[in-house]
């Protein structure tokens, strides 16, 4: 994809709303008050991060991981490993989220069976998502989200229009 900027202009928010719901982000992310917990809210993510920031986070998930979504690797003393967020120490038990998509299922991990505990370098988010997506599809996925925090006015999918507080 080119690092113009203009490419991501006059798009298809609409459909960039379709590819963000399609690809499940949904499940995982907040956008505009909409959307799930476990990952981060990514409506003022346009203002954070330039298109090619954003493009790289959606194509290389693993790429930066911010500290407060690291996953932790737990090596057993079985030889068994788990990876996933802790969510909750549970008495002798750390609760951890292993699949982002199925939030609720969690693995518990007895700390008395763990030999190491790091941080993993691989994003809880998956790898893949877009692959079934279109170049513009994606422009238009990137362009929906810069418009997060945009100081104008965005056409809903119901077709309304939905404007900023100071608007």
């Amino acid at each position: 994809m080119s690092d113009d900027e203009s490419v991501y202009e006059g798009r298809d928010l609409e459909n960039g709303r379709r590819v963000f719901a399609v690809a499940q982000c949904f499940k995982c992310h907040r956008f505009k008050g909409e959307g799930g917990l476990v990952g981060p809210d990514l409506t003022a993510s346009g203002r954070r991060f330039n298109q090619q920031n954003l493009l790289e986070a959606l194509v290389e998930p693993s790429k930066v991981i911010s500290d407060q979504y690291q996953p932790t690797l737990f090596s057993l003393l079985d030889g068994r490993q788990i990876a996933g967020r802790v969510i909750n120490l549970n008495g002798n038990n750390y609760l951890v989220q292993q699949n982002m998509l199925d939030p609720g299922s969690l693995t518990p991990v007895n700390v008395d069976e763990i030999d190491e505990m790091v941080p993993s370098p691989v994003s809880m988010m998956p790898d893949g998502l877009l692959d079934t997506f279109t170049l513009d599809d994606i422009r238009d996925l990137v362009a929906y989200l810069k418009s997060g925090s945009d100081d104008v006015a965005v056409k809903s999918i119901d077709g309304g229009r939905k404007k900023k507080a100071n608007d």
